[in-house]
């Protein structure tokens, strides 16, 4: 008898949206994360995974524009959140560990100095831009969430 895996981990390379080096790029290997991942992921989330797929979904059009959200996108996400304080803080932490499991490598990423700097996932979660972090888990759990076929076309 052949078992088969319900999720197999994928990888994928991926380029924040704006990147202020289109030329040379900071490029990030991600996977995406196992079920048991996922499943601590979501469990210490302030959110439901409906609420995140609406967040995702209201934010895609900035993420890909390279720009911040508008007023009346961040309006919505404050109703998906309904507007609870204690919501950014916990959103941060969810991705940070999102990141320490999604990130196997970064390429081209310099120190404000423009010296290059070699990190881990789980460092780069403790330095990141929260923008950047956001984003990245963001595009790894829509990715973990993706039947295997359709992240080829994503």
């Amino acid at each position: 008898m052949v078992l088969n895996v319900s999720s197999p981990i994928r990888t994928f390379q991926y380029t924040v949206k704006g990147d202020p080096e289109p030329e040379s790029p900071t490029r990030f290997t991600l996977r995406t994360l196992t079920s048991e991942e996922y499943s601590e992921v979501t469990a210490n989330s302030p959110l439901t995974s409906e609420q995140i797929a609406q967040i995702d979904e209201v934010s895609k059009a900035a993420r890909y524009e390279g720009r911040k959200l508008t007023a009346e996108e961040q309006t919505r996400i404050d109703e998906i959140t309904q507007n609870d304080l204690k919501y950014p803080l916990r959103a941060m932490k969810q991705m940070a560990l999102v990141v320490r499991y999604g990130m196997l490598k970064i390429e081209n990423l310099q120190d404000l100095d423009g010296n290059p700097v070699e990190m881990s996932g789980a460092e780069f979660a403790g330095r990141a831009d929260p923008g950047v972090m956001c984003e990245l888990g963001l595009e790894i759990l829509r990715i973990t969430r993706l039947p295997e076929g359709a992240a080829k076309n994503s």
